[in-house]
């Protein structure tokens, strides 16, 4: 587990929340209130801290994109973490992304100005109802007509099969995974982490499981067609036991339109 001190560390070596002192002063505070507090208490601070790093990573982000002049981005890559995609705009809030955006909100580009949208494990960490169906409209918005969505989330069929027909395939590769925690003992134990991915001191991280039919239906709702699923590519995609879907945004290819 991370302790405080380290937690703290991480959070002062993001060189953009030394810009807003009212924002670091805050972090700080907070940090202090989680040494005084444990369970729920500790988990709604540390909370309270993600949110208030990720306003300050989204409020330069779209202040550098208001001044900056240019083309829209021809290809996204949502969700990159460390996978950053040459020729994309990748956006995260990891700090080695072209854009640090908070996803949740409207992204900054203009209706069809975007050809290609990839986003692969990011949708699981959003609530749902609420969250998913927003940004899923905000994405169908800025593709062109024609355009194209390729999803990943984790595949739940996988481990749910594996575990009712005590298969141990699954386990056992994620047994061989960076993600895995030590806690985990059982093959139930991997259940529960799959649907919560709980991180200690912080609470829950994945907020909705999907299999195929459940994932159609949020894209098919969002507005998007001819959706279809596709095996794990390699050099397309970054995790196995993955359920990926690829859809399309409903008229003629015509390339994505530019601003000014």
């Amino acid at each position: 587990m991370t302790d405080d001190a380290e937690l703290l560390r991480l959070s002062l070596a993001r060189r953009d929340y030394l810009r807003h002192p009212l924002l670091l002063a805050e972090i700080l505070g907070l940090h202090a209130l989680m040494r005084l507090t444990s369970g729920p208490a500790r988990r709604a601070v540390g909370r309270a801290i993600g949110e208030l790093k990720v306003a300050v990573c989204d409020r330069r982000a779209r202040a550098r994109l208001a001044v900056a002049a240019g083309r829209a981005p021809h290809r996204l890559n949502i969700g990159c973490g460390e996978n950053l995609r040459p020729g994309w705009l990748n956006i995260d809030l990891d700090p080695r992304a072209d854009l640090r955006l908070d996803i949740r909100r409207p992204l900054p580009f203009r209706e069809g100005s975007c050809a290609e949208i990839y986003s692969e494990h990011v949708l699981e960490h959003l609530a749902y109802p609420g969250e998913v169906e927003q940004v899923l409209r905000d994405w169908w918005r800025v593709l062109a007509p024609g355009g194209t969505l390729s999803v990943g989330v984790p595949d739940t069929v996988y481990p749910l099969e594996s575990y009712v027909n005590e298969v141990d395939d699954y386990f056992a590769w994620c047994r061989t995974q960076p993600w895995n925690q030590p806690w985990i003992e059982t093959r139930l134990d991997q259940i529960n982490f799959h649907f919560r991915q709980q991180a200690l001191g912080f609470g829950q991280d994945h907020l909705y499981a999907y299999d195929v039919e459940t994932l159609a239906a949020r894209l098919t709702s969002a507005g998007f067609v001819d959706i279809a699923q596709r095996p794990y590519d390699p050099a397309r995609d970054s995790r196995a036991y993955t359920l990926y879907l690829d859809a399309r945004k409903p008229g003629r290819p015509g390339g994505a339109r530019q601003t000014e």
